[in-house]
């Protein structure tokens, strides 16, 4: 199994639309089990400016990460199309032990 983390801006653009929405549809698209989107209240990246969430200055940048895990081939090939599409961002691959579960508790 492996684990795909795609970290982006809030207001970083793709398809129109917010990168994350892209990444997720995009991964559902190819199949992928699961995915969930976290929005974080801090961090910074490349350029070192820090975006938070301030009483006084509410960023409209807020890091978001996008994880989805799935058998090594779905993940692999997801994660050459979310290069693609990250221009400012990180695309991780992590190998990662656990176990599935389905609704049915199977």
């Amino acid at each position: 199994m492996l684990r795909l983390e795609v970290y982006v801006g809030e207001s970083d653009r793709g398809d129109g639309g917010p990168l994350w929405k892209t990444v997720l549809r995009r991964l559902q698209e190819r199949g992928v089990a699961g995915a969930s989107v976290f929005r974080g209240v801090a961090g910074y990246g490349a350029a070192g400016e820090i975006h938070s969430l301030d009483v006084l200055r509410l960023s409209e940048d807020m890091p978001v990460l996008v994880v989805a895990v799935d058998d090594r081939e779905k993940i692999e090939s997801a994660a050459s199309e979310m290069e693609s599409l990250v221009d400012e961002g990180l695309v991780l691959l992590q190998r990662v032990r656990g176990s599935q579960r389905g609704r049915d508790g199977q």
